[in-house]
């Protein structure tokens, strides 16, 4: 744990300041404050910079709120005093992601995915994008056959560039590997490739719910402008 060693220093830090972070909660960018000036708390520890030997490093925890008036989450952060770079926070800072027009049941899945891999569960994380994808296949209508056959029903059904959906089966495959412990390829399941399939999957949900969405405003407004007056 990174603050599990009674050897630290502890002591009041005095308020750091403004840390920008995205919010846990209603997911936009904002500089959070701390409350009412309140108080950080200093850590000061030994990092190992192996043949450089051990430097002393200043951690900062406090709460910070969210700056959103319609939102005001409380997040509690573990920072370094230097650069104010967020190392620990809770609740975890997921992803961003734009939730717009997509399905309940799919975004209540991919929002699952995002606070495993917030929270460090990369194997947990993989299969949710994995049923993620799953239900995305339900959801237009491809229900019958393996995951496979199931994305091959897909390209029937929905259109996306070729790229897009032939990088959509390493999603299936890497949730198959996260899946069964008895695959070779289970303990390479970890932050990057989580990352990239997260990354993928917010690419189809978008072109599948939010492109139309933003097509239609393009040619409401287009009309608009054609009609005469």
């Amino acid at each position: 744990m990174l603050l599990s060693d009674p050897r630290r220093q502890c002591s009041l830090f005095g308020p750091q300041g403004p840390v920008s972070i995205s919010c846990p909660k209603c997911r936009h960018i904002g500089s959070f404050e701390s409350l009412n000036g309140l108080n950080d708390v200093s850590y000061h520890h030994s990092v190992d910079e192996g043949s450089a030997g051990k430097k002393t490093e200043v951690l900062f925890l406090g709460h910070r709120f969210c700056p959103n008036p319609n939102c005001r989450a409380h997040v509690f952060i573990v920072a370094r005093a230097d650069d104010k770079r967020i190392l620990v926070s809770y609740p975890a800072i997921r992803i961003d992601f734009d939730s717009t027009a997509i399905p309940g049941k799919i975004l209540r899945t991919f929002e699952e995915a995002l606070t495993c891999h917030a929270s460090g569960c990369f194997t947990a994380a993989a299969i949710m994008v994995r049923k993620t994808i799953e239900e995305l296949c339900e959801e237009q209508g491809a229900k019958e056959g393996t995951l496979k056959s199931r994305l091959v029903k897909l390209r029937e059904k929905v259109i996306l560039p070729v790229d897009l959906m032939n990088a959509v089966d390493n999603i299936r495959l890497l949730g198959n590997d996260a899946a069964h412990i008895e695959l070779q390829n289970f303990s390479d399941v970890g932050q990057r490739e989580v990352e990239l399939v997260i990354k993928l999957t917010k690419e189809i949900l978008k072109a599948i719910y939010q492109y139309g969405e933003l097509r239609q405003e393009i040619e409401a407004l287009k009309t608009r402008r054609e009609s005469p007056n």
